[in-house]
C-alpha cells in the first residue's frame, strides 16, 4: 500500500473549542441580547457541525436566540435561524434526552433546563462551504434575564492555510 501524499487539495479536520462563563441571557430584544461567537474561521473550508454545552444558572429556558452563520464576509447572516431549540431539533423547551442521526441531546439535568444541557448537531446533509471566511454565533435570548455558562466545539474541514480566528466579537 502506498503512503498517502498530502497536496493542495487536501482538507484537514478541525475540532475547535471555546467557553465563557456567566454569559448574559436577555429576555427580550429591548434588553439587548448579544451574539455569542462559536467560531470565526479565515480561509477556505466547510463547516460540518458543533456540540454546545450549557450550564444554565436559571430555572427558565435560555435558548430562544437565533443561530447566525456568515459565509465569505457577508454583511448579513447567510443562515438566520429561529432559535436554539429549532437548530438542535428539541422543538420546545425544556429539553429532554434524544438521539437522532443528525442531532442529539445527551445531557439534560432538569426538566426546567436548569443545570447542564448538551446538544450536538451534525450537518451531514447541509454542510456549509466557504471560500474566504466563516462565522457562527448564537443570540443570547431566553425566557428571563439571567446567566449561563457556554462551551462549544465546532467541527470543520479546512485547506492548509485555513485557521480559526480566536475572538469574542466578530472580526469580519
Amino acid at each position: 500500500m502506498a503512503k498517502y501524499r498530502w497536496d493542495k487539495n487536501t482538507m484537514y479536520f478541525h475540532a475547535d473549542w471555546r467557553n465563557e462563563n456567566n454569559v448574559a441571557i436577555k429576555q427580550s430584544e429591548a434588553d439587548r441580547p448579544t451574539d455569542w461567537n462559536f467560531n470565526s474561521i479565515v480561509g477556505k473550508g466547510v463547516f460540518i457541525g458543533d456540540t454546545f454545552a450549557v450550564y444554565n444558572h436559571m430555572h427558565k429556558w435560555y435558548g430562544e436566540g437565533d443561530q447566525k452563520l456568515w459565509v465569505d464576509n457577508s454583511s448579513f447572516p447567510d443562515e438566520y435561524g429561529t432559535g436554539t431549540k429549532d437548530y438542535y431539533n428539541t422543538f420546545w423547551a425544556p429539553v429532554v434526552l434524544y438521539q437522532t442521526p443528525f442531532a442529539n441531546a445527551p445531557r439534560a439535568d432538569n426538566p426546567d433546563s436548569y443545570g447542564y444541557n448538551t446538544f450536538t448537531r451534525t450537518r451531514n446533509l447541509d454542510a456549509v462551504p466557504f471560500k474566504k471566511s466563516f462565522r457562527y454565533s448564537l443570540e443570547t435570548l431566553g425566557w428571563e434575564n439571567g446567566f449561563a455558562d457556554f462551551a462549544a466545539t465546532t467541527y470543520w474541514y479546512g485547506f492548509q492555510n485555513a485557521m480559526l480566528w480566536i475572538c469574542k466579537k466578530h472580526l469580519f
